[in-house]
């Protein structure tokens, strides 16, 4: 009588995948400049100034 037999051999491999995050972090100032023109300059003020009203 012949019994036959099988013997199978698995190897598994894991490769671990590890997952890293970084985080960084930055900051931005912004800054804005307005020119502001108080009416129509005259002779006795540069244009560039705000020529506040005169008293009398």
């Amino acid at each position: 009588m012949v019994h036959p037999s099988h013997t199978k051999t698995v190897n598994k491999h894991v490769n671990p995948f590890k997952h890293y995050f970084p985080h960084t972090q930055s900051v931005v100032n912004e800054y804005c400049i307005e020119h502001i023109f108080c009416g129509v300059p005259n002779n006795s003020c540069p244009p560039y100034l705000c020529c506040p009203p005169k008293s009398f």
